[in-house]
Formats: C-alpha cells, sequence, structure tokens
C-alpha cells in the first residue's frame, strides 16, 4: 500500500474485544440464528402440548433445553474468547492499521497483512467496533476508541464509499 495514509488505529487485543467480536459474529450468522429458531419454535409447542397432557417431567425437561439454545452463543463467545486471549499468539499482541486509498495494512507482533477492500466480503459499524470481515466468520476487529490519526466517523464514510452495499451501520448514529 503507498500513498497517503487516512487513518491510523492501534488496538491491543482484549478479552473483551475477542468476546463481542464472537458474540456479534455468532449472531450474525444466518443458519445459527434459524437453527435457534427453530429449536425455540419446536420446544414452545413441546411445552404447550406437554403442559395440556399434563406431563410436567417433559414440560421441565423441554424448558432446560430451550435455555441451553439461548445460552449457546453466550458460552460460545465467552469460551472462545478465553481460548484465544490466553494463547501464545494474543498474549499482548497489539494490532496496528493503516488506511490508504486502496486498502489497510494491519501488523500485529507477529505478521503483516495487506488488504484490499475489494477483499472485504462485509464490514460493519457497532457502537464500539469495525468490523472487516475477509471470510464469513474471519474478521479484523478495529476499536472506535483505538483511532490514533482521524476519526471512527470519517472511517465510515470511508467504508460507505469503498464497499457501498457491502458496509452495514448497526451504530446509533
Amino acid at each position: 500500500m503507498n500513498g497517503e495514509i487516512y487513518f491510523e488505529a492501534v488496538c491491543p487485543e482484549t478479552y473483551e474485544d475477542i468476546y463481542r467480536f464472537q458474540k456479534f459474529s455468532t449472531w450474525h450468522n444466518t443458519g445459527i440464528v434459524v437453527m435457534i429458531m427453530i429449536g425455540l419454535s419446536l420446544g414452545v409447542l413441546t411445552c404447550i402440548g406437554d403442559a395440556v397432557l399434563g406431563k410436567w417431567d417433559n414440560l421441565a425437561g423441554t424448558m432446560i433445553i430451550m435455555g441451553v439454545m439461548l445460552a449457546f452463543p453466550e458460552i460460545t463467545a465467552r469460551t472462545t474468547a478465553k481460548k484465544s486471549i490466553s494463547s501464545p499468539i494474543h498474549i499482548n499482541n497489539v494490532n496496528r492499521y493503516l488506511f490508504y486509498q486502496d486498502g489497510f495494512v494491519n501488523t500485529d507482533n507477529f505478521s503483516r497483512s495487506d488488504i484490499y477492500y475489494g477483499q472485504l466480503v462485509k464490514a460493519f459499524e457497532t457502537d464500539d467496533y469495525f468490523y472487516l470481515f475477509v471470510e464469513d466468520h474471519r474478521a479484523y476487529v478495529i476499536s472506535k476508541i483505538g483511532f490514533v490519526y482521524n476519526t471512527p466517523q470519517e472511517m465510515r464514510r470511508l467504508l460507505q464509499m469503498k464497499l457501498g452495499g457491502r458496509f452495514y451501520i448497526k451504530a446509533k448514529i
């Protein structure tokens, strides 16, 4: 990447960042959401049937299974974040992002990646982060408090221009 630097962000990897990305990613995975909704719908119908028939032991079991289904995204996000942050690759790792006209460069304690905007499959802006997806479940996580040059608002405009319909705003603007 060459030319003028438009933005710079420095983002130490934290448990909270990884956890929040995992939770966001899970709830934005259509397959998982559909499976949870189908399971919960079947659970509700089963509970109604068990209550009508007076099968109270079945009702309790079904409600426990439904509770586990609802807790699945939370448990998965916490477990993944805990494993990730304790791995040698992530301990004290800091991501530095430099954004240019045609793409961005990510460097961390171990590597460098050059990503062109055309390589991004989608990107999201939340209240606290930008998630730049290079695959359906792999993204660069950029904390808005990590901006050291220029602002998240300017970053939003750049991503809207470069990604068009592949950029989604989930933040309260």
